[in-house]
């Protein structure tokens, strides 16, 4: 699961890249003129708006593989019930005893977070960003 999100953000990231270098050689008004002139309007705006789809497509994709990590994990270890087999993002407390035993009202407490949550977010993140490229081409 994670190499496929790997791959899917990676080739997004790319794609990003080689538009955001296109854009920006297309500011140049000889630039700007001769691709016109080669390739046509309406085929240069095809061809942007392409792009942009991809990349919102592959960003999309990515974020939902990331659903599927509970399964993978599951799929990988058989006995594993709880924790990051069912739920892709969540935190555990573990009540590792008291202190020490003259003191058994005061507990150690350990708390674990599991699952993938910054790759999450920033998958999201760049998913909806992503968009805004396709709408303002687009409308």
């Amino acid at each position: 699961v994670m190499r496929v999100v790997l791959a899917l953000v990676v080739t997004a990231l790319l794609l990003s890249f080689l538009m955001f270098i296109v854009m920006l050689t297309l500011i140049a008004k000889r630039t700007l003129t001769f691709t016109l002139n080669f390739c046509g309007r309406s085929s240069l705006r095809a061809l942007t708006v392409l792009g942009a789809l991809f990349v919102t497509l592959t960003s999309t994709v990515a974020a939902l593989a990331f659903l599927d990590l509970p399964n993978a994990f599951g799929d990988d270890n058989p006995r594993c019930t709880s924790g990051p087999c069912s739920e892709i993002l969540d935190k555990r407390e573990i009540d590792v005893g008291p202190v020490s035993d003259d003191t058994p009202l005061n507990r150690v407490i350990e708390v674990t977070d599991f699952g993938p949550a910054q790759g999450w977010y920033i998958v999201l993140v760049g998913g909806a960003l992503s968009a805004i490229p396709l709408i303002t081409l687009c409308c």
